[in-house]
């Protein structure tokens, strides 16, 4: 049998490698000569990519005190964007010169405030930058919630108005919402399902097994109907396609344990420590990939997978590099 620190460090590194998975699967719909290949993998890839990683971040136990949570964001999560998302943008004024100096600030200060995907693509070309202030809003309203049963029901009533409807009358109008709160309140209720199941949903076998059957199932009939779930643009099922959101869910949730169940038949160094620096590898891989994109140039058909492989590669080799420069520490701190 394991020890408690053997188990501990394989559940870590299998959580690790699913995310790793899933940060590659965002390198592949970000691909166009790819997905030119298989017509159906972008509305299959958007419906649980970004909503699996915001499930994950309801993994741990306990949520930490509001205080101390937003404390930890900051310096986790909001240090390295402002300083991606600021070089992006003089950059982006550099290079394409849209604007003039008093717009290109105008759309910076935008991105600053209001931190929507349009908002941030129209300050420095990346509308990829969405997700981490989303990602900060969701699991600081799980600490929040977590203070006051009031505040914990007031976020949930208001959540499943979102999820069941609201989140796509708003759609014409939410691109423009701060931190994507939309997006945000759709996703909390999955993210409480998980947090309630998530031991078995990672490492019980028949669950593992039964996750997989249905993470199947339910990407073919997203495949086969083309039901669009698209987090940065605000498309959303509506309230007149129930079983388009509950299937949506059911993709989200069970990707984990179906790429868990990958952890026990395939297991991948590079993948899990892919996952490891998921935050990181998140941000590096959009300037690889435009790096990338005017040196092969728009490389369509199977030749996109060097692309995708180049973009992968070079993104840790990348993170690798600023490890040994010394610089890391200064930008990505893991502190608590």
């Amino acid at each position: 049998m394991k020890s408690i620190q053997e188990a501990d460090q394989d559940g870590r590194i299998r959580i690790n490698q699913v995310k790793g998975i899933l940060a590659c699967l965002v390198i592949v719909r970000h691909v166009d000569g790819f997905l030119e290949l298989i017509p159906w993998l972008m509305v299959t890839l958007s419906a649980f990519c970004s909503y699996s990683f915001f499930l994950l971040g309801f993994l741990s136990n306990k949520p930490k005190k509001f205080a101390d949570h937003m404390r930890y964001c900051l310096t986790r999560f909001y240090r390295p964007l402002l300083l991606f998302f600021s070089i992006s943008s003089i950059l982006f004024f550099l290079v394409y010169r849209q604007s003039t100096i008093t717009g290109s600030l105008i759309h910076y200060f935008e991105g600053l405030l209001i931190q929507s995907a349009d908002a941030f693509k129209n300050a420095s070309g990346f509308s990829l930058f969405w997700f981490v202030p989303a990602y900060v809003l969701l699991t600081s309203l799980r600490a929040l919630a977590a203070s006051n049963k009031y505040i914990f029901r007031t976020i949930l009533l208001l959540a499943l108005g979102f999820h069941f409807g609201i989140a796509n009358y708003l759609s014409t109008v939410s691109t423009v919402f701060p931190f994507s709160f939309h997006v945000v309140l759709y996703c909390y209720p999955v993210c409480l399902i998980f947090e309630r199941f998530k031991a078995p949903l990672i490492s019980n076998r028949y669950v593992l097994y039964a996750g997989f059957v249905a993470f199947v199932f339910s990407c073919l009939y997203i495949a086969a109907t083309n039901s669009e779930l698209y987090f940065s643009s605000s498309v959303f099922p509506g309230y007149d396609d129930i079983w388009g959101i509950l299937v949506h869910d059911v993709c989200a949730l069970s990707s984990i344990p179906a790429f868990s169940l990958l952890y026990s038949t395939f297991r991948s160094s590079f993948i899990a420590e892919i996952g490891k620096h998921s935050f990181e590898f998140y941000l590096v891989h959009q300037f690889v990939n435009y790096l990338i994109l005017h040196i092969l140039g728009d490389v369509r058909g199977y030749w996109s997978t060097l692309h995708i492989a180049g973009v992968i590669v070079l993104t840790m080799l990348s993170i690798i590099l600023l490890k040994k420069a010394k610089i890391y520490r200064h930008i990505f701190s893991r502190q608590a």
